[in-house]
């Protein structure tokens, strides 16, 4: 299926057959475990449960403690998942979770023909979006990159990038990840890269790698679709959720319901808006026992 981008252009999501996708969930639901400790925390799109808002949350601490002069960076890569070569994502496999690589090389060592309409294509690089174990398979030969980031603020949400710190250290980063993911098949994407600063000369980035990025404002800076500071950001971006939310129940009720079902399960919940709030899960956990205590012992 190709899907249109809110920005333009096309997603392509390969769906593989039901014997391959029945294979690869196994194969990731074995993996996860022990490549988890292997990724995090460094990589939070993959075998984190709540990564979204764990990335979020840390953004937003760091942002508010942020010394004099520091900045954040957002970082995004072009095309990612289908560009990245496959035999780097292969030898990823090899020396990291060896007992997939039969399955992995099985399933792209060589090319794979995708059916679109009457058209056939060939799909030669990178994981296929729509396969199980498409994000893990993309982020293992990023890790190394993400590992050796020198900022204090370094993390990944997939192919999602967020560094934080002295300008120079970020620029130095920026650079090492820009010549190491070329070696990758990866280019940024610097129409979509944006620098998060307030009192800090944006003059002073002009001779370095982060000129051509959008300077955005703390107020107005999101992170994976959440604000990271204003009230007034947060506010809107729930009523851009809600409304989102109410036009997908709309187009649900012309759809077979246990279709709907799935849909409103899999992908409509409410952990899905976890991220905008402005508190950790943990800290409203600890709230709400706290006040069940009060009032089992006034």
């Amino acid at each position: 299926m190709a899907l249109r981008k809110s920005c333009g252009g096309l997603r392509p999501i390969a769906i593989g057959y039901v014997w391959r996708r029945l294979a690869s969930k196994c194969a990731n639901a074995y993996a996860i475990p022990r490549v988890t400790p292997y990724l995090a925390p460094k990589q939070l799109g993959v075998g984190v449960p709540g990564g979204c808002e764990a990335a979020t949350h840390a953004a937003r601490r760091f942002l508010n403690n942020m010394e004099p002069g520091s900045i954040i960076v957002k970082l995004d890569i072009s095309n990612a998942f289908n560009s990245l070569h496959r035999d780097s994502m292969l030898a990823s496999v090899d020396d990291i979770i060896p007992e997939l690589a039969a399955y992995c090389h099985l399933a792209y060592a060589e090319s794979s023909s995708l059916q679109f309409g009457r058209f056939t294509i060939l799909s030669q690089e990178g994981s296929q979006q729509g396969d199980p174990l498409g994000p893990l398979l993309f982020c293992l030969p990023l890790q190394p990159i993400l590992n050796g980031l020198l900022s204090p603020l370094a993390f990944g949400y997939l192919d999602d990038l967020t560094l934080g710190g002295d300008p120079g250290v970020v620029a130095a980063d920026v650079d090492t990840i820009e010549r190491e993911c070329l070696r990758l098949g990866l280019t940024l994407n610097r129409t979509k890269c944006e620098l998060i600063a307030s009192d800090f000369d944006f003059n002073d980035t002009n001779r370095s790698s982060l000129s051509q990025f959008a300077r955005v404002s703390p107020s107005s800076a999101t992170l994976l679709g959440a604000p990271l500071l204003s009230a007034e950001a947060l506010l809107s971006a729930l009523d851009a959720r809600v409304a989102d939310l109410g036009t997908a129940l709309v187009r649900l009720q012309l759809i077979a319901r246990q279709d709907a079902l799935l849909i409103l399960r899999s992908s409509l919940g409410s952990p899905r808006l976890l991220h905008l709030l402005p508190r950790p899960p943990a800290t409203r956990g600890l709230r709400r026992a706290a006040a069940e205590r009060d009032r089992a012992d006034p």
